[in-house]
């Protein structure tokens, strides 16, 4: 988290990046986002049943602005009751003006993500099934959408939504239940800022 500190304080002193020479809009930036984020954990009832696991958290991300597309790629950790979730994607947005100062995006994800137990009973069925510390891994992908309002040539706000549909899961076996849970999504919103340059 210091590193990105370090990376964001380094780019207000850099000058705002000119125009390619063939005429192009392209512009770097780093990020910081605070992020409310849920997921939804599945799992038969031997094993505790579903939960949605909930947690605010911080969401850092590089952007590049070329033409009306948007390029980058971002990454958030989250603790659940249930486990603590890292995810990791790259981006592409499509972007549209929507007056001087405002526009918006709409583009696609894909990344990995990972779960690590929090407990041997993270569902809370009531067996010890020795996961805890346990990793779980898998590829995500989804939508994402949002908006940015230009605040000055370096600095602009973004808020934005993200869905992502994860292969996640991971067997759980017990004395007296067994059984695959599932990690089925993660839901994103977030607001902050970029410091462009």
């Amino acid at each position: 988290m210091r590193l990105a500190w370090i990376g964001l304080a380094c780019a207000l002193m850099l000058p705002v990046a000119p125009a390619s020479a063939d005429g192009g809009d392209k512009s770097w930036s780093l990020g910081i986002s605070g992020t409310t984020v849920q997921s939804r954990f599945r799992a038969g009832n031997d094993l505790g049943g579903n939960s949605n696991g909930m947690d605010d958290s911080v969401l850092l991300r590089v952007t590049r602005l070329q033409g009306g597309w948007r390029y980058g790629g971002d990454a958030v950790q989250v603790s659940y009751d249930e486990a603590r979730m890292r995810v990791v994607t790259v981006y592409a947005d499509w972007v549209r003006s929507a007056g001087n100062i405002f526009s918006w995006y709409l583009g696609a994800a894909a990344g990995y993500g990972q779960v690590r137990w929090r407990g041997n009973d993270p569902l809370d069925g009531g067996e010890h099934f020795g996961v805890s510390g346990d990793t779980a891994g898998s590829w995500v992908l989804g939508p994402r959408l949002g908006g940015l309002i230009e605040v000055t040539d370096r600095v602009e706000v973004e808020i934005g939504y993200r869905y992502l549909v994860t292969g996640i899961s991971d067997r759980f076996s017990g004395d007296a239940a067994s059984g695959t849970v599932r990690v089925r999504d993660q839901r994103l919103v977030h607001g902050g800022v970029n410091l462009r340059f």
